[in-house]
Order: structure tokens, then C-alpha cells, then sequence
């Protein structure tokens, strides 16, 4: 083998570990962007695996459940301002009658 030959082949492999460590990099890079366009747009269902809904199917879930948490919270607040009306015209006739 030649002198030529020889920095041919170095450059050769020189040039491939340096667009493999490239390429490496660049794949992981695009992994983390799949990643979070599946958490952004969600995943269909597959053999074994149920589909998970995206960032905006939960979210509307979530305003939803809010709803339904407000709706409770006021008709708790309701019941307990009667109860509470209640008990204090008791302890008003308890005062007034004795």
C-alpha cells in the first residue's frame, strides 16, 4: 500500500465516525421532537396498546371536569348556607323562647 492509499482510507474512516457521530446526534435531536408532537397530537391505538389522546383532547377533558367540580362546588355551598340558616333561626327561637 502507498502513502495515498493509506490517507485515502484514514480520511475514508475519519469522515464516516464524524457524519456517524453527526447523524447520532441529529437522531436524537429528532426523537425528542417525535416525542413531543406524539404528546402534542396524540397516538392512534395499536395491537396491545389503547390510544392516547392529545394535549388538546385532555384539556378539553379537563375544562370539563372543572365544570363538573364547580356545578358541585356551588350546590355544597348552597346546601350549606340553608343548613346554617337553619341552625342559627333554631338557636334564635331557642333564645327568644327562653
Amino acid at each position: 500500500m502507498n502513502h495515498d492509499t493509506l490517507i485515502f482510507v484514514a480520511s475514508f474512516l475519519g469522515t464516516g465516525a464524524a457524519l456517524s457521530t453527526a447523524l447520532g446526534l441529529l437522531w436524537r435531536r429528532f426523537r425528542g421532537v417525535a416525542h413531543l408532537l406524539d404528546d402534542l397530537l396524540g397516538e392512534p391505538a395499536r395491537p396491545g396498546r389503547s390510544p392516547v389522546p392529545g394535549v388538546m383532547a385532555r384539556l378539553a377533558d379537563l375544562e370539563g371536569e372543572h365544570k363538573n367540580l364547580q356545578a358541585e362546588v356551588t350546590y355544597l355551598g348552597d346546601q350549606i348556607r340553608a343548613l346554617a340558616a337553619a341552625a342559627a333561626n333554631r338557636r334564635i327561637g331557642d333564645l327568644t323562647d327562653g
